[in-house]
């Protein structure tokens, strides 16, 4: 299994990484690499992760050039794999915030949750974890939150110095596919097999949680769903063997 690195254009092959064996080799499935997520690091460095079905998380330097190098392999916290990452640097889609933070946020098959803290590119420390959950599809850092969302339909918000839950909201009937966070705005899209989109308002700095958007597409498996357009005020998503692409404005 290998992880490749493309420039914004999608032409150009950066940095190709291939996936060591896991010893000992599972009985139950391949080696693979799932959930890949951009971080900065106290000193200032730009971090690469990737997840991986050994538990492990993969974390990799970025330079101007870019330059990409291994640097680090997380492990002992996980030990099923990795299904999803996420921080604040990827939450803000790269741009500065009163929130952005030095952290990583990784989850496992068996719904374990994990807070690491960045010093530098060797040093990252699991320093908050929450055992209990189903697995998450996706994983979002905003305003000191955890914000993680389950795929028994549900996304959650934990502190991020210990864990502990703090809010849920039940956004669909069957199994989530996926969330996006809105890179300003504290807001999320969600997308589920129940045919379901909706963007949601966290409740958070005095805001209450409440439905913005909520469309059914009948007979589409929902995949993806993401923010777009001007202001990130339009949400995308994408279906289970259906060539369109479905834009809402909200």
């Amino acid at each position: 299994m290998l992880e490749a690195v493309w420039d914004e254009t999608g032409a150009n092959l950066l940095y190709v990484w291939k996936l060591p064996r896991s010893e000992p080799a599972s009985t139950q499935h391949a080696d693979f690499v799932r959930g890949l997520c951009f971080t900065v690091s106290e000193a200032g460095g730009v971090l690469l992760c990737a997840g991986c079905s050994s538990g492990n998380i993969q974390v990799f330097s970025v330079a101007p050039g870019p330059v990409i190098r291994p640097t680090v392999t997380l492990s002992g916290q996980h030990s099923r794999p990795i299904t999803c990452l996420g921080s604040s640097y990827q939450s803000r889609r790269g741009a500065w915030a009163d929130d952005l933070g030095s952290e990583l946020v990784s989850c496992d098959d068996q719904g374990r949750l994990c807070v690491w803290q960045i010093k530098d590119e060797q040093s990252l420390q699991c320093v908050a974890a929450a055992e209990a959950g189903q697995p998450c599809c996706s994983v979002a850092v905003r305003r000191g939150f955890v914000v993680a969302a389950r795929v028994d339909g549900c996304v959650q918000l934990y502190g991020m110095k210990d864990a502990r839950l703090r809010s849920e909201l039940v956004v669909a009937g069957r199994w989530l596919s996926a969330m996006d966070i809105h890179p300003v705005k504290d807001l999320v899209a969600t997308a589920a097999e129940d045919c379901t989109l909706g963007v949601w308002a966290l409740p958070m700095c005095g805001q209450k949680a409440s439905c913005l958007l909520s469309v059914c597409k009948y007979n589409e498996r929902l995949t993806g769903a993401a923010f777009c357009g001007q202001g990130a005020d339009s949400v995308a998503a994408v279906a289970y063997d259906v060539e369109a692409l479905n834009v809402w404005n909200f």
